[in-house]
């Protein structure tokens, strides 16, 4: 067991902590035991550090009350580990992982703050790449630290410039990126320095650097960690006092000039005080490069991760927001108490909501929902110098790519530059979230009219990697976009040309299909009064995403699954079997229901028969990205997205699934995702083919006909099985009969023939289908011929 562990098995096993990890019978305001255990936390950190910090200049004033106590015996024992302060701060980065109460959550404090540490193995290649940006900038040197033996005038001029750098993280945690700034001074500037003047340019570079964070104990060991490290660097530096410069600040709010005196309240949620606000003498547009991880998570009360933080063992393990309001209502007669604290954080929230929105500092950000990452992102564009200023903030992807945060991206783009921005997929987890999420990090800064872009990377040193990011003009951007004023995405550089061409050959969906109705119509918070657990008389079935597949509506169901695991959180149905599949008289068996007269009311602005419904939730690594069916128009809740094409007939409905099940479209669509949500938004902007090209005439397979009939017949062929679709089935009239054949043979024609929609090159069609290998043949075994006539029409054949 390593050093950390035994310190976080000391905190577990002590009297003085082991009572704040049980479950808050009580009725007890949860701001007085957190409280409480943070103060002994830092009591206990403050204490096991007093020998380790004397060589520092640290104010060593307490700011805790002096009837804050713990036991001798565990003070002696945790030192005895003579944690550095490297090691104190991961120990404390792993402590708040730790939960409070008594629950299967291991992520509380994290889950309620958004806050997500970054270790320094990434941190560094991050800021390597920024702080290289920001010596371009200034005197024009490229890649600096990628240089062997720069030249003595070299490493001055950037030791020069560095010496009156200003750096700050608003975030800063432990200081980890600051951290990182000051190993990048080490290893490509003091080791290329003369050793007589690294005692200067240390002391100047420490009276630079800044550090900002709600959380009073992280602030305590960023500040001995900077120093632990700058010691290390220049041993005999005198080295100038941190306290100033290192502060207990949020700095997304400001201040009412009250200093608090209650500064532990942070692990109770209250992260918006203004007390904790920036000063007066946070001056924007003072620094030369900013820096961090800035929490990922949105500015609002989380109902269910608080009750399951508080009481865990009253949770309802529920989607549905009435069964969460009725335990609200319990809770206010039970625990008053703990009710009260839920009313003062949720007006709280409510409080910063407003006066972010009113903040002119977050004019592009605070548009819609407050995202946090968005804010941090527009506050450091506003607090570095302008024209020459560097930013390089480590973000969620969707930042940059929602469309939601178009009007912000284009403040980073038109008013201040972006220099490159590199996305990583969560593959080696980073962070402990989904392993499907994707993080970027943006460096902002003046360019020269390009962008450094990279996508889907795994490792931080693929920044450096010519195969796995390349420079990009604003036109390429623009029409990678859609010009929707959003960062492009792709999923390898090898894609960029296909994709190029297949942007530049069609339109995009919401100009093909302009009349499309886009919906989601049942919420399961938004409504939850209304869904039903029952199927009453009048009552229809709500559809899940886990219930379809491609041209399937009949995929899985709930059939025998026990109450318990029939509503747990990331319930799975099971598979419908085939011969269920196939009988008129099977009825799938859903979890909810509306009634009937509310589902007219929802749904009195859809008025087609049909809906195309596709998974919601999804991801570019799963097997298939995009999932689609038809159905008769239905029911549906979050899991599912579905659209009508108003005015259209079964012959658009059908050949718009075609596409939208092909791997054209799905390898549009994994090369755009950045997230696990596949929104309406990104559908709109997927190009598709112009419907010009269904009623040319292709000789395929050895059968003439229009490529529509080629398509429907096949989709005829995928659908006709489900007895809610015979109607829909009839109404196409093909006139292709297709002789017998297999569903995965079936599959394997509609994708060629799509492809000769979207006018592909087989060259360029080979590559889409073989990049998924799970549900394609080798070309080996798989050949496609594709060849015009003189006459316009095309041949084409599938071997």
């Amino acid at each position: 067991m390593n050093k950390i562990s035994q310190g976080l098995e000391l905190i577990l096993r002590s009297n003085t902590f082991i009572g704040y990890f049980n479950t808050n019978k009580n009725d007890t305001d949860p701001r007085i035991y957190r409280k409480e255990f943070a103060e002994k936390l830092y009591l206990l950190i403050r204490e096991s550090s007093k020998e380790s910090i004397k060589k520092f200049t640290i104010d060593t004033t307490s700011p805790l009350k002096t009837d804050v106590v713990i036991d001798s015996n565990l003070i002696t024992q945790f030192s005895k580990l003579n944690l550095s302060a490297r090691e104190l701060s991961s120990f404390y980065e792993q402590m708040l992982g730790l939960n409070l109460n008594d629950s299967t959550d291991s992520n509380l404090h994290r889950k309620t703050s958004g806050i997500y540490y970054t270790s320094q193995n990434l941190a560094f290649p991050l800021a390597r790449l920024a702080v290289d940006t920001y010596i371009k900038i200034r005197l024009g040197i490229t890649d600096y630290s990628f240089i062997h033996r720069p030249s003595s005038e070299t490493t001055q001029k950037v030791a020069d410039l560095l010496s009156v750098t200003r750096v700050a993280d608003p975030s800063c945690g432990v200081a980890r990126f600051l951290i990182a700034y000051l190993q990048y001074l080490r290893m490509f500037v003091l080791a290329n320095l003369p050793i007589n003047q690294h005692s200067h340019l240390c002391a100047k570079v420490c009276s630079n650097l800044y550090g900002y964070d709600v959380d009073p104990i992280a602030i305590y060991l960023a500040k001995i960690s900077v120093a632990s490290e700058l010691h290390e660097i220049c041993p005999n530096g005198q080295l100038f006092s941190l306290d100033n410069s290192f502060r207990q600040m949020n700095p997304l709010i400001a201040s009412d000039g009250c200093k608090s005196t209650d500064i532990f309240t942070f692990l109770s949620g209250f992260l918006y005080l203004n007390s904790f606000g920036r000063p007066s003498d946070f001056e924007l547009g003072s620094w030369d490069i900013v820096l961090g991880n800035p929490p990922w998570e949105k500015v609002r009360f989380e109902e269910k991760v608080h009750f399951e933080a508080v009481l865990p063992k009253y949770l309802v393990k529920s989607d549905l927001k009435s069964e969460r309001e009725k335990l609200s209502q319990k809770i206010s007669v039970s625990h008053p108490k703990i009710f009260s604290y839920f009313q003062e954080l949720i007006a709280h929230i409510d409080k910063a909501r407003v006066q972010i929105k009113s903040d002119p500092i977050f004019s592009n950000s605070a548009i819609s929902e407050l995202n946090t990452g968005a804010l941090f992102l527009e506050l450091a564009s506003r607090m570095v110098k302008k024209d020459k200023g560097v930013v390089g903030l480590l973000i969620k992807s969707s930042t940059l790519t929602h469309h939601a945060n178009r009007q912000l991206f284009r403040h980073l783009r038109d008013d201040f530059g972006i220099s490159s921005a590199h996305d990583f997929i969560n593959k080696k987890k980073y962070f402990p979230i989904d392993s499907r999420e994707r993080f970027t990090w943006v460096v902002l800064g003046p360019n020269d009219g390009g962008l450094n872009i990279g996508m889907n990377l795994h490792d931080p040193s693929e920044i450096w990697d010519s195969n796995k990011s390349i420079r990009l003009t604003t036109e390429q951007i623009k029409l990678l976009s859609s010009n929707s004023d959003v960062l492009p995405s792709f999923s390898e550089i090898s894609s960029l040309e296909i994709l190029l061409y297949l942007y530049t050959k069609n339109s995009k969906f919401s100009d093909i299909y302009p009349t499309a109705h886009f919906g989601r119509l049942v919420h399961l918070t938004a409504h939850s009064k209304e869904i039903l657990k029952q199927r009453v008389e009048d009552s229809l079935p709500v559809f899940e995403g886990k219930f379809i597949d491609r041209y399937d509506g009949m995929y899985a169901d709930f059939l025998n699954a026990e109450e318990k695991d029939r509503y747990k959180p990331k319930a799975l149905g099971a598979k419908i079997d085939a011969n269920n599949k196939l009988n008129p008289l099977y009825t799938p068996e859903y979890r909810y229901y509306i009634t009937r007269k509310f589902w007219t009311k929802l749904t009195k602005n859809h008025h087609e028969a049909y809906s195309l419904f596709w998974r919601s939730t999804t991801s570019s690594s799963n097997k298939r990205t995009c999932i689609a069916t038809i159905l008769p128009h239905s029911p549906a809740i979050q899991s599912l997205q579905m659209l009508q094409l108003c005015g259209s007939g079964v012959r658009e409905y059908g050949i718009l699934l075609a596409i939208m099940n092909s791997k054209t479209f799905d390898y549009l669509v994994r090369n755009r995702l950045t997230g696990i949500d596949l929104t309406q938004n990104v559908i709109k902007q997927i190009p598709v083919p112009n419907p010009c090209v269904w009623e040319k005439r292709v000789n395929f397979l050895g059968i003439f006909s229009s490529l529509s009939e080629h398509v429907l017949c096949r989709v005829k062929y995928m659908l006709v099985n489900d007895k809610r679709l015979y109607e829909f089935c009839d109404q196409l009239q093909i006139g292709i009969v297709l002789k017998q054949t297999t569903r995965s043979k079936i599959d394997e024609e509609l994708d060629t023939l799509i492809g000769l929609a979207y006018q592909i090159p087989q060259h360029f069609l080979l590559q889409i289908l073989n990049s998924f290998p799970r549900t394609f043949q080798s070309t080996s075994k798989t050949e496609i011929s594709i060849s015009k006539e003189s006459d316009g029409d095309i041949e084409a054949s599938l071997n």
